[in-house]
């Protein structure tokens, strides 16, 4: 198989990046059984590539299957992301407020 690109995101803080190759990285591994590189990110002009060799939508497929298999996990999810971003909200009004 040859390397797809995946994905690709323009202004994307490097935490955020590390932390998404972090669990990619992990989950790929254990999908394919295998600790053969199978992903890879590059930065360029401010650019995040991530690129894979493996079938994307099959990891896809399991990650799905694993985190969102019955409404009450995505009704889970939808809340906690809710609450994220009001938390979000009133840090950032706090810090602007110091400004």
């Amino acid at each position: 198989m040859t390397w797809i690109k995946l994905a690709s995101r323009e202004g994307v803080d490097i935490t955020t990046i590390a932390e998404f190759d972090l669990v990619f990285f992990r989950h790929t591994a254990k999908f394919n059984k295998s600790n053969e590189e199978l992903f890879f990110t590059t930065f360029q002009d401010k650019t995040f590539t991530h690129y894979i060799k493996t079938n994307p939508d099959l990891i896809g497929r399991s990650l799905y299957q694993k985190h969102f298999n019955s409404p009450q996990q995505i009704k889970q999810y939808y809340q906690r992301g809710k609450e994220f971003l009001l938390e979000a909200e009133k840090i950032t009004k706090n810090m602007e407020s110091k400004t």
